[in-house]
């Protein structure tokens, strides 16, 4: 296995949740380096969108990720998104049911307003920095729901 088959995550904060920019392959190791991140921020924030840009691969796995974090995110009423998949990954969403996550605005992942811009919503934490890679887990903001959460102890 190398590397660039382990997939890489960057993280900013929009007007109304978080955008996880996923990077490179949503195959098993790719799957078992990302669902942790995308669970804690459906956990801490009213809507994730998930851009997949730059995801150039994407198996059964990563399929199966998106069906478990759809699941966590309904039980944590928040609005899970995928914006900018490919033709291919497009496809597969279609075959497994799971077309209804693409959003049809792709303004999903214009840049976002400064988080001062709005007044923050009652018990809502703010990243402390608008873009911040997902390299540990002080990268996303945490909340009562997710105390002692930490990805790979799910």
């Amino acid at each position: 296995m190398t590397d660039r088959s382990i997939a890489s995550l960057h993280v900013r904060q929009s007007s109304d949740g978080l955008v996880l920019g996923v990077i490179g392959e949503l195959d098993l190791a790719g799957r078992d380096e990302i669902e942790p991140w995308v669970i804690v921020a459906v956990c801490v924030a009213p809507r994730v969108v998930l851009d997949l840009t730059d995801v150039t691969f994407c198996s059964s796995q990563g399929l199966a990720m998106l069906v478990v974090c759809e699941e966590r995110a309904r039980v944590e009423h928040c609005e899970l998104v995928v914006v900018n998949p490919s033709a291919r990954i497009t496809q597969l969403l279609a075959i497994t049911g799971l077309e209804h996550l693409v959003a049809s605005d792709h303004n999903e992942c214009a840049p976002s307003p400064s988080p001062s811009s709005r007044p923050a919503r009652r018990g809502e934490r703010r990243p402390a920095r608008a873009s911040t890679p997902a390299s540990s887990p002080a990268a996303l903001p945490s909340c009562s729901r997710t105390r002692g959460l930490r990805p790979g102890r799910m």
